[in-house]
């Protein structure tokens, strides 16, 4: 059985020749000076049939590491957590219309499957979203949150645990009973559905720890076929009768009271559990490039600071660049920052990896195109919430240029028209 949790575009492997590998190739022998080389004059096309391509170095106009509040729509967990300093709280909304109001329901209780955690046991408080407030969706989850009414509506009495040394236990627990709820609260939606705005789910006051739990997303196949693996709101009648309902709308938010990221940091952070991501905006001022010119590679290379590299069972992990969908700056942690819902390059990582190495070029030919504005990158661990894998890279205010990011691009522009048909 495969469990699908991450989804990514497909990763552009380019391979771009640079013509003359060195000056020393280029430079000139006996009877040759550079004025005779028709390799070093721009208007000869002795030999060529397609351009040269150019290779140049881009700085770094702002980096920042920040930590995000929270993600929903197509992710395919939702991490409940709770530390002294931080916590979260996962949304999930029923549909209750196909509930048969005609039949007395005996029982209702939540279901859901495990697929990471600290390992930890914990226990679950259900909370009612406030019934006053407007509608809410996945993909548009206010940062403050849907307020939650104070009592809980349902609480867990025995405790539950994610064992991070058995990857595979995600597959052994597939569904796990974890809440039993009034029955008054369905008998209330279906009366009053103006008034159902979902539920609330946090760990306990007194639970450190976290689990991670597939959300409606979540995909998992066995044999070919797929496999169900979404929480279930499970509705049992009097007599004979079952009735599953997937939520229809589900996230997770994460409160945070830590202090800020400093924007001017030495170093940026990278973290699964707690998603911490990098935002880097390459600076293009130096970049001689313009509409109808070809991006081959555009490479970012960024060095991991020793001894910084954490990983759970799951070993090597994964890290992607994204492009950016809005504004940012380095003075301000932003609580989410909007991205392409896929990465135009993932690589691996494991724990002798000194470099990481990514490839956006597609993203830059958006921008020099026009298509796209510079809102820069975003660089994250997948499966954010899932395992526990961590890393800092140095930062553009590195004290050492050597440990600074740089990006280097491969690209070419078209031949000059007047020698188009050359060469035949």
């Amino acid at each position: 059985m495969t469990i699908e949790t991450e989804r990514w575009g497909r990763r552009w492997l380019t391979v771009a020749a640079l013509v003359g590998a060195t000056a020393g190739v280029l430079a000139t022998g006996p009877g040759c000076s550079e004025g005779e080389s028709d390799l070093f004059n721009p208007g000869s096309t002795r030999g060529l049939d397609a351009p040269l391509d150019t290779l140049d170095t881009v700085t770094i106009g702002e980096d920042r590491s920040y930590r995000s509040q929270g993600e929903s729509g197509q992710r395919s967990s939702l991490l409940l957590l709770r530390q002294p300093e931080y916590s979260s709280v996962a949304y999930m909304l029923f549909d209750v219309d196909n509930v048969d109001e005609d039949r007395v329901i005996t029982s209702v209780s939540l279901s859901v499957r495990l697929s990471g955690g600290t390992g930890d046991e914990v226990a679950v408080d259900a909370h009612e979203v406030d019934p006053s407030i407007p509608e809410w969706t996945e993909n548009e989850i206010p940062l403050e949150g849907p307020p939650l009414l104070a009592d809980p509506v349902a609480r867990q009495t025995d405790t539950v645990g994610f064992n991070p040394d058995n990857p595979d236990s995600a597959l052994v627990q597939l569904k796990t009973d974890i809440l039993s709820f009034p029955v008054s609260l369905i008998e209330r939606w279906l009366e009053e559905p103006e008034t159902n705005r979902g539920i609330g789910l946090q760990l306990q006051s007194d639970n450190m720890g976290s689990i991670v739990l597939l959300s409606s997303e979540a995909v998992a196949v066995d044999d070919d076929a797929v496999v169900t693996i979404t929480p279930e709101l499970t509705i049992d009648y009097e007599g004979e009768g079952v009735l599953n309902l997937e939520p229809v709308q589900d996230g997770y938010l994460i409160f945070d009271n830590r202090a800020p990221e400093p924007g001017d940091a030495p170093t940026l952070l990278l973290d699964q559990e707690i998603a911490s991501r990098a935002l880097i905006r390459p600076d293009l001022s130096g970049l001689d490039l313009e509409r109808g010119d070809t991006i081959h590679r555009a490479e970012l290379f960024l060095r991991i600071v020793p001894g910084t590299y954490e990983y759970g069972p799951d070993e090597p992990f994964s890290v992607g660049v994204y492009a950016n969908r809005g504004p940012w700056t380095e003075a301000v942690e932003p609580d989410t920052v909007s991205r392409a819902a896929f990465a135009t390059d993932v690589i691996e990582v494991e724990e002798d990896t000194e470099v990481l190495r990514l490839d956006f070029g597609t993203t830059l030919q958006d921008w020099i195109d026009g298509e796209e504005d510079n809102d820069g990158l975003t660089l994250r661990i997948l499966g954010e919430g899932l395992q526990r894998a961590k890393l800092q890279v140095y930062s553009s205010e590195a004290d050492s240029a050597a440990f600074r990011p740089r990006i280097e691009v491969v690209a070419s522009r078209p031949l000059d028209p007047r020698w188009e048909d050359s060469g035949q």
